[in-house]
Protein backbone atom coordinates (compact mmCIF):
# COMPACT_ATOMS: atom_id res chain seq x y z
CA UNK A 1 0.00 0.00 0.00
CA UNK A 2 2.62 2.49 1.15
CA UNK A 3 4.97 1.77 -2.27
CA UNK A 4 1.75 2.55 -4.15
CA UNK A 5 1.37 6.04 -2.36
CA UNK A 6 4.94 7.01 -2.94
CA UNK A 7 4.03 6.19 -6.95
CA UNK A 8 1.61 7.87 -7.38
CA UNK A 9 3.26 10.99 -5.13
CA UNK A 10 6.35 10.28 -7.40
CA UNK A 11 4.02 10.61 -10.50
CA UNK A 12 2.63 13.88 -9.40
CA UNK A 13 6.44 15.16 -8.76
CA UNK A 14 7.14 14.31 -12.30
CA UNK A 15 3.82 16.68 -13.73
CA UNK A 16 4.74 19.82 -15.88
CA UNK A 17 5.96 22.59 -12.95
CA UNK A 18 5.69 20.82 -9.65
CA UNK A 19 9.65 18.87 -10.20
CA UNK A 20 10.67 22.64 -8.24
CA UNK A 21 9.81 24.19 -5.31
CA UNK A 22 6.72 26.28 -5.53
CA UNK A 23 8.41 29.22 -3.65
CA UNK A 24 12.14 28.94 -4.37
CA UNK A 25 12.76 26.63 -7.34
CA UNK A 26 14.42 24.33 -5.50
CA UNK A 27 14.52 20.92 -6.79
CA UNK A 28 13.49 19.48 -3.67
CA UNK A 29 10.24 18.77 -3.87
CA UNK A 30 10.29 16.35 -1.32
CA UNK A 31 7.30 18.24 1.14
CA UNK A 32 3.34 19.52 -0.28
CA UNK A 33 1.23 21.90 1.02
CA UNK A 34 -1.89 19.84 1.42
CA UNK A 35 -4.59 22.69 1.68
CA UNK A 36 -2.85 23.99 -1.70
CA UNK A 37 -2.19 21.32 -3.52
CA UNK A 38 1.68 21.93 -4.67
CA UNK A 39 5.32 20.95 -3.64
CA UNK A 40 8.17 22.61 -1.67
CA UNK A 41 11.22 22.09 -0.62
CA UNK A 42 12.37 21.36 2.97
CA UNK A 43 13.52 24.72 4.22
CA UNK A 44 10.03 26.44 2.60
CA UNK A 45 8.20 23.87 4.20
CA UNK A 46 9.73 25.17 7.71
CA UNK A 47 8.44 28.72 6.69
CA UNK A 48 5.07 27.37 5.81
CA UNK A 49 5.12 25.67 9.32
CA UNK A 50 5.92 28.67 10.69
CA UNK A 51 2.99 30.67 9.52
CA UNK A 52 0.46 28.11 10.88
CA UNK A 53 -1.66 25.13 9.91
CA UNK A 54 -4.58 28.00 9.14
CA UNK A 55 -2.68 28.91 6.40
CA UNK A 56 -0.38 26.12 4.98
CA UNK A 57 -0.53 22.10 6.14
CA UNK A 58 2.95 20.46 5.53
CA UNK A 59 2.99 16.68 5.15
CA UNK A 60 6.13 15.03 3.98
CA UNK A 61 5.83 13.09 0.89
CA UNK A 62 8.17 10.08 2.12
CA UNK A 63 6.79 9.46 5.74
CA UNK A 64 3.13 11.26 5.74
CA UNK A 65 1.55 8.80 3.35
CA UNK A 66 -1.19 8.27 5.61
CA UNK A 67 -3.05 11.22 4.55
CA UNK A 68 -2.84 11.01 0.82
CA UNK A 69 -6.16 9.68 -0.29
CA UNK A 70 -8.01 9.52 -3.76
CA UNK A 71 -9.38 12.84 -3.03
CA UNK A 72 -6.43 14.80 -2.25
CA UNK A 73 -4.40 12.76 -5.38
CA UNK A 74 -6.81 14.33 -7.28
CA UNK A 75 -6.56 17.93 -5.82
CA UNK A 76 -3.04 17.98 -6.30
CA UNK A 77 -3.88 16.94 -10.35
CA UNK A 78 -5.87 20.21 -10.32
CA UNK A 79 -3.69 22.51 -8.87
CA UNK A 80 -0.26 22.12 -8.90
CA UNK A 81 3.01 24.21 -8.39
CA UNK A 82 1.96 25.99 -11.85
CA UNK A 83 -1.47 26.90 -10.70
CA UNK A 84 -0.11 27.90 -7.18
CA UNK A 85 2.63 30.44 -8.61
CA UNK A 86 -0.37 31.77 -11.25
CA UNK A 87 -2.52 32.35 -8.48
CA UNK A 88 0.16 33.29 -5.32
CA UNK A 89 2.10 35.62 -7.49
CA UNK A 90 0.43 37.27 -10.07
CA UNK A 91 0.91 40.55 -9.09
CA UNK A 92 4.35 40.36 -7.76
CA UNK A 93 6.57 43.92 -7.89
CA UNK A 94 10.43 43.16 -9.91
CA UNK A 95 11.40 45.06 -6.21
CA UNK A 96 10.37 42.42 -3.89
CA UNK A 97 13.47 40.38 -3.10
CA UNK A 98 12.62 36.63 -3.35
CA UNK A 99 14.56 33.15 -2.00
CA UNK A 100 14.83 32.39 -5.73
CA UNK A 101 17.84 35.27 -6.06
CA UNK A 102 18.29 35.29 -2.40
CA UNK A 103 18.05 31.83 -0.50
CA UNK A 104 18.48 33.43 2.86
CA UNK A 105 15.99 32.42 5.28
CA UNK A 106 14.96 35.67 6.27
CA UNK A 107 13.79 36.38 2.63
CA UNK A 108 12.57 32.99 2.38
CA UNK A 109 9.92 33.48 5.55
CA UNK A 110 9.17 37.27 4.52
CA UNK A 111 7.97 36.19 1.11
CA UNK A 112 6.15 33.50 1.97
CA UNK A 113 4.47 35.01 4.98
CA UNK A 114 3.55 37.86 2.35
CA UNK A 115 2.58 35.59 -0.24
CA UNK A 116 0.16 33.00 1.98
CA UNK A 117 -0.73 35.07 5.21
CA UNK A 118 -1.40 38.69 3.60
CA UNK A 119 -2.05 37.39 0.22
CA UNK A 120 -0.18 40.80 -0.88
CA UNK A 121 0.51 39.71 -4.51
CA UNK A 122 -3.52 38.00 -5.43
CA UNK A 123 -4.29 41.75 -6.60
CA UNK A 124 -2.82 44.19 -7.99
CA UNK A 125 -0.58 45.73 -5.41
CA UNK A 126 2.90 47.18 -6.95
CA UNK A 127 1.61 50.28 -8.40
CA UNK A 128 3.70 53.17 -6.78
CA UNK A 129 3.37 57.06 -7.55
CA UNK A 130 6.90 58.22 -8.32
CA UNK A 131 8.60 59.80 -7.06
CA UNK A 132 7.23 58.58 -3.85
CA UNK A 133 7.85 60.05 -0.51
CA UNK A 134 11.16 60.16 1.51
CA UNK A 135 12.01 57.47 3.55
CA UNK A 136 13.49 58.56 7.04
CA UNK A 137 14.62 56.34 10.03
CA UNK A 138 17.87 55.30 12.00
CA UNK A 139 20.11 52.54 10.63
CA UNK A 140 23.23 51.15 11.68
CA UNK A 141 26.20 51.59 9.24
CA UNK A 142 29.18 49.20 9.41
CA UNK A 143 32.27 51.91 8.29
CA UNK A 144 35.28 50.57 6.34
CA UNK A 145 37.23 49.34 9.88
CA UNK A 146 34.05 47.00 10.65
CA UNK A 147 32.72 49.13 12.84
CA UNK A 148 29.30 49.86 13.86
CA UNK A 149 27.86 53.42 14.19
CA UNK A 150 23.97 54.96 14.01
CA UNK A 151 23.49 56.81 11.03
CA UNK A 152 20.27 58.83 10.40
CA UNK A 153 19.09 57.72 6.66
CA UNK A 154 17.32 59.27 4.10
CA UNK A 155 16.12 57.59 0.82
CA UNK A 156 14.71 59.92 -1.68
CA UNK A 157 13.96 59.76 -5.58
CA UNK A 158 17.90 58.10 -6.62
CA UNK A 159 19.73 58.91 -3.49
CA UNK A 160 20.40 57.14 0.22
CA UNK A 161 21.88 60.11 2.32
CA UNK A 162 23.09 59.18 5.74
CA UNK A 163 23.66 61.65 8.51
CA UNK A 164 25.72 61.95 11.69
CA UNK A 165 22.34 63.36 13.20
CA UNK A 166 19.34 63.50 12.25
CA UNK A 167 19.38 67.65 12.58
CA UNK A 168 22.18 67.75 9.93
CA UNK A 169 21.20 69.80 7.16
CA UNK A 170 24.13 68.67 5.18
CA UNK A 171 24.82 64.52 4.71
CA UNK A 172 27.85 62.89 5.94
CA UNK A 173 27.64 60.77 2.30
CA UNK A 174 25.59 60.26 -0.14
CA UNK A 175 24.60 56.96 -2.06
CA UNK A 176 23.75 56.71 -5.72
CA UNK A 177 21.05 54.29 -6.21
CA UNK A 178 20.16 54.15 -9.46
CA UNK A 179 21.31 50.85 -10.62
CA UNK A 180 22.44 50.08 -7.04
CA UNK A 181 22.20 46.42 -6.14
CA UNK A 182 21.19 45.43 -2.50
CA UNK A 183 21.60 42.05 -1.01
CA UNK A 184 21.65 40.12 2.38
CA UNK A 185 25.34 38.15 3.08
CA UNK A 186 24.88 34.57 2.47
CA UNK A 187 26.28 34.42 6.16
CA UNK A 188 23.50 36.00 8.01
CA UNK A 189 20.93 32.91 8.79
CA UNK A 190 18.56 34.73 10.72
CA UNK A 191 16.66 32.18 12.92
CA UNK A 192 18.04 29.13 15.62
CA UNK A 193 21.03 30.59 17.81
CA UNK A 194 21.09 33.49 15.66
CA UNK A 195 17.89 35.12 16.69
CA UNK A 196 19.50 35.87 20.25
CA UNK A 197 22.05 38.20 17.74
CA UNK A 198 22.53 42.03 17.64
CA UNK A 199 20.36 43.30 15.21
CA UNK A 200 23.23 44.36 13.06
CA UNK A 201 24.01 40.64 12.60
CA UNK A 202 20.65 39.88 11.74
CA UNK A 203 18.99 42.35 9.89
CA UNK A 204 22.55 43.04 7.95
CA UNK A 205 22.42 44.12 4.25
CA UNK A 206 24.26 45.15 1.47
CA UNK A 207 24.38 48.03 -0.98
CA UNK A 208 26.86 47.95 -3.93
CA UNK A 209 26.87 51.02 -5.68
CA UNK A 210 29.76 53.22 -7.65
CA UNK A 211 32.14 50.05 -6.90
CA UNK A 212 31.53 50.53 -3.56
CA UNK A 213 29.75 48.30 -0.95
CA UNK A 214 27.74 49.47 1.78
CA UNK A 215 26.53 47.90 4.87
CA UNK A 216 23.82 49.10 6.76
CA UNK A 217 21.57 46.98 9.41
CA UNK A 218 18.09 48.20 10.61
CA UNK A 219 16.68 47.00 14.47
CA UNK A 220 13.89 44.85 12.75
CA UNK A 221 13.18 42.16 9.86
CA UNK A 222 9.97 44.86 8.73
CA UNK A 223 12.44 47.24 8.38
CA UNK A 224 15.21 45.21 6.57
CA UNK A 225 12.70 44.76 3.60
CA UNK A 226 11.23 47.99 3.78
CA UNK A 227 14.77 49.58 3.51
CA UNK A 228 15.43 46.82 0.57
CA UNK A 229 12.13 47.20 -1.61
CA UNK A 230 12.62 51.02 -1.25
CA UNK A 231 16.04 51.37 -2.55
CA UNK A 232 15.45 48.52 -5.01
CA UNK A 233 12.49 50.71 -6.32
CA UNK A 234 14.48 53.27 -6.93
CA UNK A 235 17.34 51.55 -8.64
CA UNK A 236 14.51 49.79 -11.14
CA UNK A 237 13.08 53.42 -11.86
CA UNK A 238 15.82 55.53 -12.04
CA UNK A 239 18.34 52.56 -13.65
CA UNK A 240 15.86 53.41 -16.73
CA UNK A 241 17.36 56.72 -18.27
CA UNK A 242 13.95 58.04 -19.66
CA UNK A 243 13.09 58.37 -15.41
CA UNK A 244 15.90 60.21 -14.32
CA UNK A 245 14.88 63.61 -13.94
CA UNK A 246 16.63 66.75 -16.40
CA UNK A 247 16.37 70.05 -16.76
CA UNK A 248 14.93 70.67 -12.98
CA UNK A 249 15.10 74.05 -11.83
CA UNK A 250 17.75 73.89 -9.08
CA UNK A 251 18.52 75.45 -5.37
CA UNK A 252 19.03 79.28 -5.50
CA UNK A 253 18.46 79.33 -9.42
CA UNK A 254 15.27 81.37 -9.38
CA UNK A 255 15.81 85.07 -7.97
CA UNK A 256 13.97 88.06 -7.78
CA UNK A 257 12.82 90.74 -6.06
CA UNK A 258 9.76 90.66 -3.46
CA UNK A 259 7.87 93.00 -5.24
CA UNK A 260 8.44 90.44 -8.37
CA UNK A 261 7.96 87.21 -6.49
CA UNK A 262 5.26 88.41 -3.70
CA UNK A 263 2.35 88.71 -6.64
CA UNK A 264 2.09 84.88 -6.89
CA UNK A 265 2.46 84.50 -2.84
CA UNK A 266 0.70 81.16 -2.01
CA UNK A 267 1.99 81.64 1.61
CA UNK A 268 4.47 83.82 3.26
CA UNK A 269 5.61 84.77 6.68
CA UNK A 270 8.68 85.02 8.91
CA UNK A 271 10.22 82.10 10.28
CA UNK A 272 13.70 80.27 11.32
CA UNK A 273 15.98 78.89 8.86
CA UNK A 274 18.60 76.48 10.01
CA UNK A 275 22.22 76.92 7.56
CA UNK A 276 24.21 74.48 6.00
CA UNK A 277 27.74 74.10 6.81
CA UNK A 278 27.55 75.65 10.48
CA UNK A 279 23.64 75.01 11.41
CA UNK A 280 23.04 78.28 13.01
CA UNK A 281 19.52 79.81 12.80
CA UNK A 282 18.32 82.96 11.40
CA UNK A 283 15.56 84.44 10.91
CA UNK A 284 13.88 84.53 7.50
CA UNK A 285 11.11 86.50 5.62
CA UNK A 286 10.33 83.57 3.40
CA UNK A 287 7.63 83.24 0.35
CA UNK A 288 6.08 80.51 -0.92
CA UNK A 289 5.39 82.33 -4.99
CA UNK A 290 4.83 79.41 -8.20
CA UNK A 291 6.31 76.50 -6.15
CA UNK A 292 9.44 77.51 -4.76
CA UNK A 293 9.77 78.71 -1.39
CA UNK A 294 12.44 82.19 -1.71
CA UNK A 295 13.96 83.56 1.56
CA UNK A 296 14.97 86.99 2.49
CA UNK A 297 17.23 88.52 4.82
CA UNK A 298 14.78 90.47 6.63
CA UNK A 299 12.84 90.56 9.75
CA UNK A 300 9.42 91.23 8.32
CA UNK A 301 8.55 91.71 4.92
CA UNK A 302 11.04 93.14 2.89
CA UNK A 303 11.24 96.01 0.42
CA UNK A 304 9.48 96.02 -2.71
CA UNK A 305 13.08 96.52 -4.36
CA UNK A 306 15.11 93.48 -2.40
CA UNK A 307 16.41 90.33 -3.54
CA UNK A 308 15.86 86.83 -2.39
CA UNK A 309 18.54 85.45 -0.74
CA UNK A 310 17.73 82.07 -1.92
CA UNK A 311 15.14 79.59 -3.31
CA UNK A 312 14.31 76.28 -2.93
CA UNK A 313 11.91 74.70 -5.86
CA UNK A 314 9.68 72.56 -4.62
CA UNK A 315 9.64 70.36 -7.35
CA UNK A 316 13.20 68.94 -5.62
CA UNK A 317 10.78 68.48 -2.18
CA UNK A 318 9.04 66.08 0.25
CA UNK A 319 7.90 68.48 2.91
CA UNK A 320 8.34 66.29 6.38
CA UNK A 321 7.14 67.18 10.11
CA UNK A 322 10.36 68.10 11.85
CA UNK A 323 9.29 66.62 15.21
CA UNK A 324 11.87 63.75 16.47
CA UNK A 325 14.42 64.91 14.35
CA UNK A 326 15.55 68.57 15.56
CA UNK A 327 14.66 69.60 18.61
CA UNK A 328 12.89 72.50 18.04
CA UNK A 329 9.62 72.92 18.31
CA UNK A 330 7.23 73.80 15.47
CA UNK A 331 9.85 72.88 13.17
CA UNK A 332 9.55 71.21 9.35
CA UNK A 333 11.80 70.35 6.67
CA UNK A 334 12.39 70.23 3.15
CA UNK A 335 14.04 67.08 1.94
CA UNK A 336 16.00 66.91 -1.21
CA UNK A 337 18.59 65.24 -3.12
CA UNK A 338 21.40 67.02 -1.41
CA UNK A 339 20.25 68.62 1.78
CA UNK A 340 17.79 68.60 3.74
CA UNK A 341 16.47 72.77 4.91
CA UNK A 342 14.97 72.74 8.28
CA UNK A 343 12.45 75.69 9.04
CA UNK A 344 10.77 76.84 12.74
CA UNK A 345 7.56 78.27 12.51
CA UNK A 346 6.25 81.18 14.76
CA UNK A 347 3.94 78.72 15.81
CA UNK A 348 2.26 75.03 16.21
CA UNK A 349 -0.56 77.15 14.10
CA UNK A 350 1.73 78.50 11.70
CA UNK A 351 3.66 75.04 11.23
CA UNK A 352 0.27 73.45 10.20
CA UNK A 353 -0.63 76.04 7.84
CA UNK A 354 3.02 76.13 6.14
CA UNK A 355 3.16 72.21 6.14
CA UNK A 356 -0.32 72.45 4.69
CA UNK A 357 0.87 75.03 1.74
CA UNK A 358 4.03 72.88 1.15
CA UNK A 359 1.99 69.42 0.78
CA UNK A 360 -0.25 71.15 -1.05
CA UNK A 361 2.65 72.91 -3.56
CA UNK A 362 4.19 69.43 -3.61
CA UNK A 363 1.15 67.60 -4.51
CA UNK A 364 0.48 70.06 -7.70
CA UNK A 365 4.15 69.54 -8.81
CA UNK A 366 3.99 65.53 -8.22
CA UNK A 367 0.42 65.86 -10.41
CA UNK A 368 2.67 67.02 -13.84
CA UNK A 369 5.65 65.01 -13.39
CA UNK A 370 4.91 62.19 -11.27
CA UNK A 371 3.72 58.78 -12.75
CA UNK A 372 2.17 55.78 -11.34
CA UNK A 373 4.27 53.01 -12.17
CA UNK A 374 3.09 49.23 -11.82
CA UNK A 375 6.23 47.50 -10.72
CA UNK A 376 4.34 43.73 -11.20
CA UNK A 377 5.22 44.31 -15.01
CA UNK A 378 8.17 46.57 -14.88
CA UNK A 379 11.08 45.43 -17.34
Amino acid sequence: MTSKVLAKIKELQNLEGNAKCTDCDSEDVSWAVINHGFFVCVQCAGAHRHIGVEYSQVRSTELDVGCWDEKLFTEFRIKGNKLARKKFEKHVPAYFMTPRECPNPLVRKYWIETKYVAKQFENEAGKVLMPEQAMLGWLMKCNDAGRWQKRYCVAYRNKLMYFKESSQSLPTGTIELAQATVTIPDRELGGGRNNKAPPCERYRFNISSGGRVYTFAPETLEGLFKWIHVIRRSSLFYGESKNVPRSLPQVNEAKGTYAQISKKAQKEGQLGKQGGSFMSWKQRWCVLSSNTLYYFKSTGPPKPGDNSAGSIPIVLCDVADGAGKIKKPNAFCLITTTRTFFFQAPSSMAKTEWIGSLKKSAAAVIEQIGSEVDFSKFK
